[in-house]
Formats: C-alpha cells, structure tokens, sequence
C-alpha cells in the first residue's frame, strides 16, 4: 500500500521523466534525464520527450547537469531541443559538450526534446527540470 501512495505522489508531482527514455509528460513541473543518468547513457541513443504544460503557460527548461560528447555541429551525441510538439517544429537549440546550457524557455506550453547518441563515446548526460510560467504581454498606445 505504501508504494501505490508513493506512485501516485510521484505521478501527480510530474517525475515520470526521470530516468525514462522518452514519452509523453503533462505536469506543470518535473524532472528529466538521459538513460541511466547518472551513470552513462548507452550507444545508440534515442529518446523523444513532449513537454505539454496547462494551456496559457510556457515551458521552461533549466539544466542541472550537462555532460555528452562534443563534435562538430553535434552530429555525434545531442540535445535539440524545439519550440512546439513535432520534429519539424522550430529549433531552439541543439547541444554538446560539458559546458552547463542556459535555461530554454519555449514561445507556448509545448517543447519536445530529442536525445540522441552514436555508437563510439558515452558520457554522464543530462539532468534537467522544467516548470512553467505565463508571458507578460507589453502593451503599446498610439499617444
């Protein structure tokens, strides 16, 4: 009994993400991490995640940890990261390396993610949470 509370608890809070390769999160708030994070993510990578927060939001994405191979364009292990539900919605960034990445925040409620790694060096990955706000609209007049 006291693990189906504990579930439902983590369920509700949005930490589905952690450790996960992929899916679908529909929380406010959560965490995510590239596959056994901390311990190194394998070869041959791929994990997609959308991010759908309550409509009226934006994401944001803040990084704890940051660490895959680094290469020329990231063509080797990534990060990218787009503002919106699909592959081909607008990239906002696309990362590598071990510097720690500055927060990412999404134009609406929706970012999708895609990690990916190639079949030579692993490394520790990422760990990163999100959480979400509302825009300010600046309003103009004619005076």
């Amino acid at each position: 009994m006291t693990t189906l509370r504990v579930l439902v608890c983590c369920a509700l809070l949005g930490i589905s993400g952690v450790g996960a390769c992929g899916g679908n999160l529909g929380a406010n708030v959560g965490s995510l991490s590239s596959p056994n994070f901390p311990g190194s993510y394998p070869n041959k990578a791929k994990c997609t995640w959308v991010i759908t927060t309550d409509p009226g939001t934006v994401v944001s994405l803040r990084f704890l940890e940051f660490r895959t191979e680094q290469c020329t364009n990231c063509g080797c292990d990534a990060l990218i990261i787009r503002d919106g539900n699909s592959q081909s919605a607008t990239l906002l960034s696309k990362m590598c390396g071990d510097d720690l990445p500055s927060p990412v925040i999404a134009s609406s409620n929706v970012m999708y993610l895609e990690f990916f790694s190639d079949s030579s060096t692993i490394y520790k990955g990422f760990k990163a949470e999100w959480f979400t706000g509302r825009l300010l609209q600046t309003l103009s007049s004619n005076a």
